[in-house]
């Protein structure tokens, strides 16, 4: 399904994982003044198929020219993610991704993924002088290879958060 429009390019790679689950990668590029409802059609359709086919771990990356920090101003932003998290996808950069001269920081450039309990993650930005720009990067741990200390520390974790929880409920 890969796809270039007049609004947004997107290059698709699956990649086949025996005996586990299948990975699929998304590559999106949205152009700053592209129209952001075809784009929004296009996106939505993606997430429905990524729902249907049941991947257990997907991960949508690239620059989506749509400044997340302003998601409760920006009507086009808020319903961007809105799509994405109630699909599950996850943001993974929280931190401003463009800096410029003026020190106006922007976040337009982000990692989603849809597979936070099976996977451990790590990311961020990569910092150097050389564009105003900051590379994104997401390193992916399947859980169950984890060392233990990790293991132990996330299952007290959830242990903790079940009770508390749990503790709320009982009211």
């Amino acid at each position: 399904m890969n796809r270039s429009k007049p609004s947004y390019e997107v290059l698709w790679i699956k990649v086949i994982n025996k005996p586990h689950s299948n990975l699929l990668r998304g590559v999106i590029y949205r152009h700053p003044n592209g129209n952001i409802k075809e784009f929004m059609e296009f996106l939505n359709f993606a997430l429905d198929d990524i729902q249907r086919e049941k991947l257990k771990a997907c991960v949508l990356m690239g620059d989506f020219n749509l400044y997340l920090l302003k998601y409760n101003t920006h009507s086009e932003t808020n319903n961007f993610l809105n799509s994405m998290l109630s699909n599950c996808f996850h943001l993974h950069i929280l931190q401003p991704t463009r800096i410029t001269d003026d020190h106006s920081p922007t976040l337009i450039d982000n990692i989603f993924m849809n597979s936070i309990i099976e996977y451990f993650t790590i990311s961020g930005n990569m910092i150097y002088d050389l564009t105003d720009f900051l590379s994104n990067f997401l390193i992916v741990k399947n859980y169950n290879r984890l060392p233990l200390i990790l293991k132990s520390l996330s299952e007290i974790i959830l242990t903790l958060m079940k009770s508390h929880l749990l503790n709320i409920a009982s009211w």
